[in-house]
């Protein structure tokens, strides 16, 4: 007998603690960043923890296990201009044995100082990168967690990837799984110019890197960001179509960003669906803006959310709850987009989201948003339902949401991979002939729900 699904939210409850758990598990659970401030989401949302040892001004990265327990932390490294060191810190808040890295490996004053992706079972790759315009290039440290009685080590400190090119590297550092979920493509960008550098990250190695001079090269200030999906790429004002099996960038899109201090975009971030792309200000105002994605002109589609009253929007990180967060300068707290993939000011802005015990300064983790595909495909809002007939089907699904007809529907495999997206043009008819017979996971904005092709 055929059926028609209804998901409701006492499902979504399941199912979120599920995904958020699920294939990458609880990596990014806890957060340090800011002078001592840190905070972690044990218990779905984000709660503030007092124990940080760090003193960070911009760029930090952090790494937990799959079940969300804390593994380490960092600044990226220390430069001459500050006084603080930089380390990596164990989950006892205290320096590895080898991990002072301070004038080894980069800047904490970078706003993507750092970045870490998993090179086995208990050895994490550390990559770091220096404040613009030193010219430190790209370095790798690698820290095993079987070291020091389980609390981890490095065993190598500093070991150039890149090193500096004619132009010295610009501030933004940003990764994103590859197709075959074998390795994550790293990707910097030049300090001036338009060149970008790819490198294929994997167990075994290191790629030398490929170069795209692409972009509009204006500023090159701020963060890197991927898509969840891993197929859009946004550095400066551009944004990129990005070809997660291959590393190449193409198609850039140029949003016309500068304010009236002539200065470019600083944080972005990509909303879960990778619908909508968000932007804050270096200055004078400290600005956040959206960006519709699927607009006819996406530069014409830019709303303004907030503005800080330090006049410095900082860095962006989507959270495994699926919302945006971001420091504004010196705060007691983080501000946080909490409906990312909602239009305009609908997307709901909060300056003061999450208080802080310690300093936000213009500090956020970076963490590989990719990691999150799961959770975005499978995010149910309490009050949406999606309902889909025929429920086994072979050939054609029928939809009713709560959602306008214009908004796009996304197919997601039960691994989180993006197979589909299209807008249904009122037909609500969805052609799944082409899917091979398995369980999938439908998405139109903040609803999903599953069914089984036959």
């Amino acid at each position: 007998m055929k059926k028609t699904l209804v998901f409701t939210f006492a499902f979504s409850c399941i199912f979120n603690a599920q995904s958020l758990f699920a294939q990458h598990g609880g990596t990014m659970n806890h957060w340090y960043f800011g002078w001592f401030a840190s905070m972690e989401f044990t218990t779905g949302s984000p709660v503030a923890t007092p124990d940080s040892d760090m003193i960070c001004e911009e760029g930090s990265a952090t790494m937990s296990d799959e079940a969300g327990n804390l593994l380490f932390y960092t600044n990226g490294g220390g430069d001459s201009n500050n006084p603080w060191p930089g380390g990596v810190w164990n989950r006892n808040h205290e320096l590895m044995p080898n991990g002072d890295i301070t004038g080894l490996t980069g800047s904490d004053s970078s706003p993507q100082s750092s970045l870490i992706i998993q090179k086995s079972a208990t050895e994490y790759y550390l990559f770091t990168i220096g404040a613009s315009p030193t010219p430190v290039g790209v370095r790798v440290s690698i820290v095993d967690m079987s070291l020091d009685g389980g609390l981890g080590d490095l065993t190598l400190v500093g070991d150039p990837v890149l090193d500096p090119p004619p132009s010295p590297l610009a501030e933004g550092m940003t990764a994103t799984e590859d197709a075959e979920g074998t390795g994550h493509w790293l990707v910097v960008h030049s300090s001036s110019g338009n060149t970008f550098y790819v490198m294929h990250v994997t167990p075994t190695g290191i790629s030398s890197p490929t170069t795209y001079n692409i972009g509009s090269g204006l500023h090159n200030s701020g963060q890197i960001k991927f898509s969840v999906q891993g197929d859009r790429l946004a550095q400066d004002d551009n944004i990129f179509d990005f070809d997660n099996a291959t590393g190449v960038i193409s198609n850039p899109i140029n949003l016309g960003f500068t304010n009236s201090f002539g200065w470019g975009g600083w944080g972005r971030a990509f909303s879960p669906s990778g619908r909508f792309f968000y932007m804050g200000e270096l200055g004078p105002n400290g600005d956040v803006f959206q960006y519709d994605l699927m607009a006819t002109d996406i530069p014409a589609s830019k709303v303004l959310l907030g503005s800080s009253s330090a006049g410095v929007s900082g860095p962006m990180q989507l959270g495994p709850d699926l919302k945006i967060y971001f420091s504004l300068k010196e705060y007691q707290s983080l501000a946080a987009i909490t409906d990312p993939d909602l239009p305009g000011t609908s997307c709901n802005f909060v300056s003061d989201y999450v208080p802080l015990t310690g300093n936000s300064q213009v500090s956020i983790p970076n963490f590989i948003d990719s990691d999150l595909r799961f959770a975005a495909a499978g995010k149910i809002s309490k009050k949406q339902s999606i309902i889909l007939a025929p429920n086994p089907t072979g050939d054609f699904l029928y939809l009713s949401s709560d959602h306008q007809s214009d908004e796009p529907i996304f197919i997601f495999d039960l691994s989180g991979k993006q197979l589909s997206n299209w807008s249904l043009d009122g037909s609500n008819k969805i052609d799944v002939r082409n899917l091979n017979p398995g369980i999938y996971l439908i998405r139109q904005g903040a609803a999903s729900a599953q069914f089984v092709k036959e």
